[in-house]
């Protein structure tokens, strides 16, 4: 919980859901409406006030203090995030990773609140449970055929794609499949050889 995945929406042409930094802004009337047309549910009201006591946990969790830095801020939240984690209570904005910021906030149900946020790019991956650095990426232009028209999308593993090439120990792509094959190949060829192996090729 939760297994919901919402792409990040840019519509400039309609109230949709607003992005700040390009990292996940909460919009629950959104993700109440999208859960209705999409999903499956059969309790609602069980699953919402699941959803929301999920994401207002993430969302405390997400705060970093004035004088906290980066790497205080990971030490102090790592050990809650991992049992969020291990309960299977899986966030609907921080899919992959916890993203830091600033600024008190206030979320109760599906109306959010957060006065101040300053960009942070750093974040917490949730598989490598270390701080990793976020970079702002540009939307991709793709058809909507709900709304008929073409509009700019984010989808939460374009933030994670240069985490998962280079950085990652849990590989999600078949480019960092391949950096950990020429690794390991280039370990293998780089280590002392046996006497076994100097006597076989002698």
């Amino acid at each position: 919980m939760s297994s919901v995945s919402i792409s990040i929406i840019i519509d400039k042409k309609a109230k949709s859901q607003k992005i700040i930094n390009n990292h996940p802004g909460y919009d629950m009337k959104y993700v109440e409406s999208y859960i209705y047309k999409y999903c499956g549910i059969n309790d609602f009201q069980q699953f919402f006030d699941e959803l929301f006591e999920t994401e207002r946990r993430y969302d405390i969790l997400s705060v970093i203090k004035p004088y906290e830095t980066p790497v205080q801020w990971a030490i102090r939240v790592r050990v809650p995030l991992q049992e969020l984690v291990s309960e299977k209570k899986r966030s609907v904005y921080h899919v992959h990773c916890l993203f830091g910021a600033f600024g008190n906030s206030k979320l109760v149900n599906h109306d959010y609140y957060r006065p101040r946020i300053h960009k942070a790019n750093v974040a917490i991956c949730l598989d490598y449970m270390k701080l990793i650095h976020v970079d702002n990426v540009k939307p991709r232009k793709t058809f909507h055929y709900a709304r008929g028209r073409c509009i700019e999308i984010i989808k939460p593993e374009d933030l994670m794609q240069k985490h998962w090439d280079h950085e990652c120990d849990k590989p999600k792509t078949d480019f960092r499949y391949t950096r950990i094959i020429q690794r390991a190949f280039r370990q293998f060829k780089e280590r002392v050889p046996s006497n076994a192996r100097l006597a076989w090729t002698a």
